[in-house]
């Protein structure tokens, strides 16, 4: 048996496929009022620009007659059964988050041609992977600045039983004012799981971001838990992993483990031996610092910290 195949069997992964999307808009459509309740489309919705696009949703910059509040809107654009689940799934997940550092549920629907939708409020500022594309690698200091609040919200989200399945610098949003961290933002909920449920709360596997069936991947390669990377069971402390992932991002400005494929990706999550982390460049991390990271990124979750709260408590030491 070839080697890849091979592997592929072991993680119990399916190809990982780069299709486009089935479908683009060609031109702001209608939007009902609420998700399946029969209101008719109406003309005060207009979608402005593409924000970002991928291989099942596409999110919009748009906003509402008589009204200059921005928002973001989310469609599905492969409508399968798996996706609209999970799109579903999403909406119940938005609406347990009031009040949270997190997207915010403004409302949902489906569109005059039947794709449904997601509206949130435009949240301000760019994802922490543009932030660190633009800076480099930060000095602890200002990653302390981030890492102290990211933890916070996950800690609160922890303790609504959520877990986000899908943590990493893209789906952070920060509004950075010369070095000042005004605001920060934890976004996109689509692989939110409760009580440690893989995927959302079907009975079905869970499936690859492109809807290849697999007990497999729920999360981004780079970013995710050797757990989540093998279709096991994941709860919190698998968003702890990918939390440990992105401090080592933001302080090297590369994820911990690189490769050329998915796969090998997440193999090295798995397997391979944690990088170690004392300095990078000329600037030394200190030695507290980099055993956090390192215990986040454990490959047992009973040898990593076992809740945010306590990742925050030695984070505020280090700060100290």
């Amino acid at each position: 048996m070839p080697i890849l195949e091979a592997l592929k069997r072991f993680l119990g992964l399916h190809a990982v496929r780069r299709s486009a999307p089935d479908r683009r808009l060609t031109q702001p459509p209608h939007v009902h009022q609420g998700l399946g309740g029969g209101q008719r489309p109406d003309d005060r919705w207009q979608l402005l620009e593409e924000i970002c696009c991928g291989q099942t949703t596409a999110v919009y910059a748009a906003r509402t007659q008589g009204n200059l509040t921005p928002l973001a809107v989310k469609l599905l654009l492969r409508i399968t059964e798996p996706n609209r689940n999970r799109f579903a799934h999403e909406i119940q997940m938005l609406r347990k988050l009031t009040g949270l550092a997190t997207s915010q549920l403004h409302s949902s629907g489906v569109l005059a041609d039947g794709t449904p939708f997601i509206a949130m409020p435009l949240v301000k500022g760019i994802t922490l992977q543009s932030y660190s594309a633009q800076s480099g690698a930060l000095p602890v200091d200002q990653c302390l600045r981030i890492l102290l609040p990211l933890c916070d919200v996950l800690s609160q989200l922890h303790s609504l039983g959520i877990t986000h399945g899908d943590l990493k610098p893209g789906n952070v949003m920060v509004d950075v004012v010369e070095d000042r961290l005004e605001s920060l933002t934890i976004i996109d909920f689509g692989l939110a799981s409760e009580a440690g449920i893989v995927g959302h709360s079907d009975s079905k596997p869970s499936t690859l971001s492109d809807g290849v069936p697999s007990r497999s991947i729920s999360g981004t390669p780079l970013f995710i838990s050797p757990e989540a990377a093998g279709g096991e069971f994941r709860d919190e402390r698998s968003d702890i992993y990918s939390f440990g992932c992105t401090a080592y991002f933001l302080l090297t400005g590369a994820p911990p483990f690189i490769g050329r494929t998915p796969i090998e990706i997440c193999w090295k999550h798995k397997y391979a031996e944690i990088p170690q982390l004392t300095s990078h460049g000329t600037r030394t991390i200190p030695m507290a610092m980099a055993k956090l990271i390192g215990d986040c990124l454990a490959k047992n979750p009973d040898h990593r910290p076992q809740s945010a709260t306590e990742v925050h408590r030695r984070l505020t030491a280090i700060n100290a």
